[in-house]
This record gives structure tokens, C-alpha cells and sequence, in this order.
């Protein structure tokens, strides 16, 4: 029985970790501008962890050239794209 345990136990943990997925995604508005990115990424099994580096990656791209994240819009930023005709998440 002792031969068993020490297999199963291992084997359980690598099908957990095999079935993971993960699916991140963040929309990106320039608010001077109106322009907007996604940015998503996805992945299952050992590629799960790479969803949210890709996403955070985007984000570094983006921000710089003056882009935030749609939901830390300022209200009168969000009033004022909605006013343009920008569609917002």
C-alpha cells in the first residue's frame, strides 16, 4: 500500500495541474484620445500561470502612452468618451 500512496498522491497533483485553466482580459482607453485595446490572454494546464503575465505585459505597453484600464476611468473620463461616442466595458 505504501508503493501506491506515494504514486497517487504525485499523480493527483499533476492532473490538477494539467486541467488548470486561466483567462484574463483588461480593456485599455486612452482618454485624451478614445482609443482603446484589449488586452487577453488564456491558457490551460501549465500555461495557465502565462495568462496573467501577458495581460500585465499589455498593460506596461500601453500605459506609457497614456492608456488606463477602463474601470479606473475618472467618471467625467468616462462622461466625456461616452459624449464622443467611445463604447466602454
Amino acid at each position: 500500500m505504501k508503493i501506491v500512496t506515494g504514486f497517487l498522491l504525485p499523480g493527483i497533483l499533476a492532473a490538477l495541474t494539467l486541467a488548470a485553466c486561466a483567462s484574463e482580459s483588461i480593456v485599455m482607453v486612452n482618454p485624451r484620445t478614445g482609443a482603446t485595446v484589449k488586452c487577453g490572454a488564456s491558457g490551460s494546464g501549465l500555461m495557465a500561470g502565462m495568462a496573467a503575465g501577458a495581460v500585465e505585459e499589455c498593460r506596461q505597453k500601453y500605459g506609457p502612452q497614456g492608456y488606463v484600464a477602463a474601470e479606473r476611468l475618472t467618471p467625467g473620463e468616462r462622461a466625456d468618451l461616452e459624449r464622443r461616442g467611445v463604447s466602454l466595458p
